[in-house]
């Protein structure tokens, strides 16, 4: 297979940015995916189908072999299910059992969020159902003629049943929480729920490829759907082929119904926590960030209370694949921004999550800069061998833009130039900004008088980065950027995870936003509001008279 045919099968199999987009249909309610009662029948024939279909839409990831070693496996992370083993995660069935067809059929239909795996809706049901036969040939644990999925044994159904969640107070939140920090759940997923744990990044599959813990805020990225009763289901039947177990019996080992409540006050706390779900489906995105203006100082820290005044944009970032060396497997996707400003400056704030803190950086980068995506080896790339520090930065015209014109996105041109504000986590807390001047790809230079006018810090904290940058709003020469209230002001926000080993090009962006401070009313408008009023109603008053005195001047007419 060529570089350039191979270009062309990876742009259609991987989205900009995996993690990030939602997939069709909707991540919540996976198990409610209605599965058809009638399918064709197990034979040959319609395996033999089932094959034709694998070959052409599965087999570039999946491999020819099901063995996950198809030839655009090393691109991805995750890497594509290794049929072979029979380890599906998404399963209504007991921990450590084998899944069911309808399961298969659910995964196939919705795809799995945060991954290559699309949608396959464009393949019709029983084509669905006959690829499902042909994909349990590569596994033995499948051959079993006599296996009933819907047996009972000692009294405990093969299948898991879920009933509708109970109702949720604040006091089951509270004892949801109890339940979650004494159950482990920390020590993979973090306190937070934001997938820093200490066992986060040193845990890998048979492999021995990386397997991240789950980042619970980030609810479009459950592949098993958000709502209470699938958080439940994995919290019942656990993860197959990942270290996330079963919690059945591990709560409460002694009492089963305690142990159900449990289960159920740890998935309401769960859902609770999920700060970043999908959009509503008609609801447009918003684009614009509106900073209010304050008056005396403004805030310096992070954490200071000031920060509860701001209007907040959430901004969704991709992997930056335009330009070589290109990055398919971006960690940051959303940034939330908020900003401030008074009479002489104005202050942002990025917040956004991050499972490391990362504050070394090394200049050598192990990976060639490819003409299409990188090869990854998934066991090695990021937390063993490269060391790279956690950056974020905010970019905007070097000059104002004209119209609807503005610079490319990735740093400008060499007519349009941008600048940044770009803050990495090992220089010093003092110096931890600096300016940069870009004029495309490849092409920042720092600007020391303009950094001088930059003040901030960088905090991480709990799993999260949180970036506070002030400056004058006029800036420092003809090639800088000015804030001026009532206009509107293009961004764009760059972030970079050391610990997923992103320096340079390989990092996470967003595409164009607006940021205008809102301007203030003065005085003077209010009265010139009030007398356009006054005079809107004197018009009005004169008019009526008019009428009505035209309609007394009216003779009737005699009746005869």
């Amino acid at each position: 297979m060529t570089r350039r045919s191979l270009l062309v099968l990876l742009t259609a199999a991987l989205p900009l940015s995996a993690p990030a987009v939602p997939p069709a249909p909707s991540s919540r309610g996976w198990a409610e995916i209605e599965v058809p009662k009638d399918r064709p029948a197990v034979n040959d024939e319609n395996i033999a189908a089932g094959r034709t279909i694998y070959d052409y839409r599965c087999a570039p990831c999946h491999g020819v072999k099901g063995d996950a070693m198809g030839p655009a496996a090393k691109y991805l992370d995750p890497r594509p299910r290794d049929f072979t083993q029979a380890n599906f995660k998404f399963r209504t069935t007991k921990f450590g059992e084998l899944t069911v067809d309808d399961d298969l059929y659910r995964s196939i239909t919705r795809g799995i969020p945060g991954s290559a795996m699309p949608s396959w809706t464009t393949i019709k049901p029983d084509d669905r159902f006959r690829l499902i036969y042909y994909i349990k040939t590569f596994s033995d644990l499948f051959e079993d003629e006599g296996f009933d999925p819907y047996r009972v044994e000692d009294g405990e159904k093969y299948i898991v049943d879920v009933p509708s969640a109970p109702s949720a107070d604040a006091e089951t939140l509270k004892y949801g929480r109890e339940v979650f920090l004494r159950g482990s759940c920390p020590d993979c997923h973090g306190k937070s729920g934001r997938g820093n744990g200490t066992s986060s990044g040193k845990q890998f599959t048979y492999l021995k490829h990386r397997i991240l813990p789950r980042d619970l805020t980030k609810g479009w990225t459950y592949k098993g759907g958000t709502e209470v009763e699938d958080i439940y289901r994995t919290l019942t039947s656990g993860l197959n082929g990942t270290p996330m177990p079963s919690f059945v019996g591990s709560l409460n080992q002694d009492d089963p119904a305690a142990d159900e409540k449990d289960r159920w006050a740890a998935a309401h706390y769960v859902k609770s926590i999920i700060e970043w779900d999908e959009p509503e489906e008609d609801a447009p995105p918003e684009t614009v960030l509106r900073v209010k203006k304050v008056d005396g100082e403004l805030p310096q820290a992070w954490d200071d209370a000031g920060w509860h005044d701001a209007n907040e944009l959430k901004i969704r970032l991709f992997g930056q694949v335009i330009r070589r060396p290109r990055w398919q497997t971006p960690a940051v996707d959303q940034v939330r921004v908020r900003a401030l400003y008074n009479a002489d400056e104005i202050v942002f704030r990025l917040e956004y999550n991050d499972r490391t803190n990362d504050t070394v950086h090394e200049d050598a980068d192990i990976m060639k800069e490819e003409t299409t995506y990188p090869e990854l080896d998934v066991s090695q790339y990021a937390y063993k061998v490269t060391k790279f520090a956690d950056a974020a930065a905010l970019q905007f015209p070097a000059r104002k833009p004209e119209g609807a014109q503005k610079p490319y996105f990735l740093y400008g041109q060499l007519d349009k130039p941008v600048v940044l504000w770009h803050s990495r986590a090992d220089r010093p807390e003092d110096a931890r900004f600096e300016h940069w001047l870009a004029k495309g790809p490849g092409k920042a230079r720092p600007n020391e008088e303009a950094t001088a006018a930059l003040q901030g810090s960088a905090t991480y904290s709990e799993g999260r980065w949180f970036v506070v940058v002030r400056r004058s709003l006029s800036g420092s020469g003809d090639m800088d950027v000015d804030f001026v209230p009532g206009e509107y002001m293009p961004f764009v926000v760059m972030a970079w995870d050391g610990g997923n080993g992103e320096s340079g090009l390989r990092q996470s962006i967003s595409s164009w936003y607006n940021v205008v401070l809102e301007a203030e009313v003065g005085s003077t408008a209010y009265l010139h509001a009030g007398i356009a009023a006054f005079l809107v109603l004197l018009l009005e008053l004169l008019l009526l008279w008019r009428a009505r005195r035209a309609a007394s001047n009216v003779v009737p007419e005699p009746i005869t």
